[in-house]
């Protein structure tokens, strides 16, 4: 756990009320809600002028490019020069900082592996935030390469969208910073974080979300951000909700009491993110998955705009309850439809064993199951092989054995994985994130599946892992082949 700040106090403007503001019950990751002139951006500035030293603050307009700048290096040091800047609303030169900072992160300890925080995990962090691109540090300015998936290198802010410079940009800022205070062993930072989702596609806030997530995990910093969106309180809930609470801000109230974040808040909150309501609003059918994985790795496969679907992340046995409670909405607000065409699907793991039960009052959700034991046996169908770049299984097979040794406890399941004759079936979730370091590095294991199945209507081995009926729900019937007679004269 990373609460440092149980209760926290800030002076209050005048424009806002007499008195300090008083906050209690904080978690790991608070979340500030309120209208338009609450005072969110009032208080997250008043609580980083407490405390320069362990506190960082985002400004909510984020603006500039991603080029190097030499002259905000000492600027933006960990210590109190950063104040100035960070206290307006607008930042007009905020991306440079944070690339700038870059420069610290190193200077400060050095380009080798052998440190609190690596590069590789650094690395890590930014590709699951930014699921679109392949992101490298370097040890020149700009000290780092962006380039997409697919090739297309990136060096200025011309070449992404509102979106993905917003999310490049606060990805560096937050977690150079926490590296910095991980290298230094400051142990109680708090990051202040306002409106981040300004830009950001729904889908992006899971990835932000996730990211915060792990921000507090690895680097027991303590988060709390300010936003209006319904999406990333959603996001928050679902990937961190026993570390996640709420305040409602307000103008009359000089306490606030944080609200933790129950069962009956995080149901709401879907609600609320927009996921009900993305299928009916655009005719695409629901899609319930089985955890983080799935909905990571399903999410980004409909990114490519070739599947129409909007998918909703569950937790493990909580599908089934997910599943009923679908089916009444439906049924109170939709006649029935034919099995081809569902409202929305449950996809299971073939792992559970035997044959699904399927309810028979069901005429809205539909049940399917993976015909590979789980998701991350489609990280070895040949397909996903050949967009990394390994080549066949046979070559992926002798990578793996190669370099099992590297990996100590989990050398015989690497090579049990390597050494089985059947991958679809094999249980390869133990090793699968030491077969993404072995194989693919750089792109986490359930983007590369999703780019892959979201490409294109699976073939081959996807088409046999997935099944056909999963395969056939979601990317509509096998097309016909076209059968042309030829009369032969005679």
């Amino acid at each position: 756990m990373a609460i440092h700040y149980p209760n926290l106090e800030a002076s209050r403007p005048t424009h806002l009320g007499s008195g300090p503001w008083k906050l209690r019950n904080l978690r790991d990751i608070t979340v500030l809600f309120g209208k338009n002139g609450a005072g969110k951006s009032a208080l997250l500035k008043a609580l980083y002028s407490a405390d320069f030293s362990k506190r960082h603050l985002t400004a909510p307009e984020r603006a500039g490019d991603i080029t190097y700048g030499y002259q905000f290096s000492q600027e933006e040091s960990t210590g109190p020069t950063r104040a100035g800047s960070r206290l307006k609303n607008l930042m007009s030169d905020f991306r440079q900082r944070a690339v700038a900072r870059l420069n610290t992160f190193f200077t400060t300890k050095g380009f080798s592996e052998s440190t609190a925080f690596s590069n590789a995990e650094f690395e890590s962090l930014m590709g699951r935030l930014l699921p679109d691109f392949v992101f490298t540090l370097k040890q020149e300015a700009p000290f780092y390469n962006l380039e997409r998936q697919g090739g297309g290198h990136v060096v200025n802010v011309e070449q992404l969208s509102s979106g993905e410079a917003e999310i490049f940009s606060l990805g560096i800022d937050l977690l150079t910073i926490c590296a910095l205070w991980k290298i230094e062993n400051q142990v109680d930072g708090l990051l202040l974080i306002d409106e981040p989702d300004t830009h950001l596609h729904p889908d992006l806030h899971h990835h932000l979300a996730e990211f915060l997530v792990k921000l507090v995990d690895v680097f027991s910093v303590q988060i709390i951000v300010a936003t209006h969106s319904t999406t990333l309180l959603s996001a928050l809930g679902h990937h961190g909700n026993e570390k996640t609470s709420v305040i409602y801000l307000n103008r009359a109230d000089d306490e606030f009491h944080a609200v933790t974040f129950s069962e009956s808040l995080q149901r709401l909150a879907t609600c609320l993110g927009g996921h009900a309501l993305m299928g009916p609003l655009f005719a695409f059918p629901l899609l319930l998955v089985e955890g983080d994985d799935d909905y990571m790795l399903w999410a980004q496969a409909i990114r490519k705009h070739v599947l129409k679907l909007a998918v909703i992340p569950c937790e493990g046995s909580r599908i089934e309850e997910y599943k009923k409670t679908l089916e009444k909405i439906f049924k109170s607000i939709l006649t029935p439809s034919a099995p081809q065409s569902a409202s929305a699907y449950v996809l299971k793991d073939r792992d559970e064993g035997g044959p699904i039960s399927h309810d028979q009052s069901a005429n809205f959700v539909r049940v399917l199951q993976l015909q590979c034991r789980e998701s991350e046996n489609l990280y070895l169908a040949s397909e996903v092989l050949s967009a990394i770049g390994v080549g066949s299984w046979e070559d992926a097979k002798a990578k793996i054995l190669a370099e099992a040794h590297n990996y100590g406890a989990k050398q015989q399941v690497l090579e049990a994985v390597a050494n089985s004759a059947d991958r679809k079936g094999h249980d390869i979730k133990p090793a699968i994130a030491e077969l993404q370091r072995i194989l693919d590095p750089k792109v986490p294991w359930q983007i590369r599946v999703g780019k892959v199945i979201g490409s294109a209507r699976p073939t081959g081995d996807l088409l046999d892992y997935l099944g056909l009926g999963v395969v056939e729900a979601f990317w509509g019937a096998t097309p016909a082949v076209e059968v042309t007679e030829t009369v032969t004269a005679l």
